[in-house]
């Protein structure tokens, strides 16, 4: 085996416990049922005053409460949604299932606002589990073979 360059240790050295650290946490959410899933994207509000608007929802989403493209998105719980884009939506939603996986959320649809309740939990089988963490550690090791192999 040939000998890694210093910057190649310290890359490896940096990557392969944060890494590490990243495929424990997802076993563990996997397996806690602390995984959140929400399947929606949204476009980013045109200004600091707007709110973002929902283009996509999973047809196959139990737990979309009525949820629908078109929506305007106001706040999930107490926070509101003034502003901002896909990920702060995603943030903003995961932050408010807190135990539950069950979030109120404001929308607007048509001029008249709504409160909907989205259920966000990712509930999933155990061969879905072992095949998810199965693909993920392949991929980190596929990851770590190819930076100690590379020129």
């Amino acid at each position: 085996m040939k000998r890694l360059r210093p910057l190649d240790a310290l890359l490896v050295g940096l990557v392969v416990p944060i890494w590490g650290a990243w495929f424990l946490f997802q076993v563990y959410a996997e397996f806690a049922n602390r995984t959140a899933w929400v399947p929606v994207n949204v476009a980013a509000a045109r200004s600091a005053t707007d709110y973002p608007i929902v283009t996509w929802v999973n047809p196959y989403w139990a737990g979309r409460g009525g949820l629908a493209v078109g929506d305007m998105l106001i706040r999930a719980g107490d926070e509101q949604f003034r502003g901002i884009g896909y990920l702060g939506f995603q943030a903003r939603v995961r932050e408010a299932a807190g135990e539950s996986f069950r979030v109120p959320v404001t929308i607007e649809r048509a001029g008249e606002r709504r409160e909907i309740v989205l259920d966000v939990g990712w509930r999933t089988s155990t061969f879905r589990r072992l095949w998810m963490i199965f693909t993920v550690l392949a991929s980190g090791i596929t990851g770590i073979v190819i930076l100690l192999k590379a020129q």
